[in-house]
């Protein structure tokens, strides 16, 4: 019978010293982060040394802790399909309940995520907007859908936004993009790959600032970005809910009107006298 890497862990528990069975726990309470964090970092947050989490890692049978962690990366991805997703909430989640969970599930997802969300890097992440040269914007599937209103709306109050292909096909635009400029990319689980790359390949070619909206500071593309606006995402579904990155982009867009009142108001007016001429709202 296979046995998965977390079943592989809890099964060695008692063949390892006291600190090794430390790395054990720690993995299996913080099965994300774990499957992100370098081996320095792993080692900083349960408070030992690097040789202790590497001999954890070969009493398990792997060559070094690399290997270790792209199992549990090959096992949080298997956890996070739709179809397992959709399998575990259709247990917990009947019909009498949906419409109240859901809502609950939305505010419990903002209500968490202000919370985690700084001030500071509120702050820092308008300073990047507005000295800019050009923002880019990038997300994948749904994360695109923010991409696209942060597109929208920041196009409202500037005249330097540019919104990049989701599947990669913006090549010669991504070409473009110099040290002057700012990408703002949304990435969740289970993280586009193409999204992943573009931005790991720009950042070694060209620099850019980088403001990411993930799932937290493990995240893949955390080491590549200037700042982590962290957020939930979690349904009651096999999705990934947008409440929580989208009210991050509505703070953004918020925050940038408030800092940027006198070129905004500008702009709106400006854009209410053409739609004007052009009978663009329905009345």
């Amino acid at each position: 019978m296979n046995i998965n890497i977390l079943q592989r862990i809890q099964s060695s528990s008692n063949d390892l010293t006291k600190a090794q069975l430390q790395v054990s726990e720690y993995i299996q309470d913080n099965l994300v982060e774990a499957s992100f964090q370098t081996l320095d970092q792993i080692a900083a947050s349960i408070g030992t040394s690097t040789t202790t989490v590497m001999r954890f890692a070969f009493s398990l049978g792997f060559s070094g802790y690399s290997e270790l962690q792209k199992e549990l990366q090959k096992y949080i991805r298997s956890k996070l399909t739709p179809e397992s997703r959709l399998e575990k909430n259709t247990v917990t989640v009947n019909e009498d309940s949906l419409k109240l969970k859901c809502a609950e599930k939305q505010i419990h997802n903002i209500k968490n995520t202000q919370e985690n969300l700084s001030e500071e890097a509120i702050y820092e992440s308008i300073q990047f907007i507005k000295k800019a040269k050009t923002i880019f914007l990038l997300g994948a599937r749904t994360s695109f859908t923010i991409s696209y209103f942060l597109y929208q709306s920041f196009n409202q109050q500037l005249n330097n936004c540019k919104l990049l292909s989701p599947v990669g096909q913006d090549i010669d635009q991504a070409l473009n993009i110099t040290a002057d400029d700012l990408m703002i990319v949304i990435s969740l689980p289970r993280y586009a790959k193409s999204t992943i790359e573009l931005v790991k390949s720009i950042r070694k070619l060209r620099n850019p600032s980088i403001i990411t909206i993930t799932d937290g500071f493990a995240a893949p593309l955390a080491p590549y970005s200037d700042i982590i606006l962290p957020c939930e995402y979690d349904s009651l579904s096999y999705h990934n809910s947008m409440s929580a990155p989208l009210y991050i982009a509505d703070l953004l867009v918020t925050e940038l009107s408030q800092a940027a009142k006198s070129k905004t108001a500008k702009r709106l007016v400006d854009a209410e006298e053409l739609m004007k001429l052009l009978d663009y709202h329905y009345e």
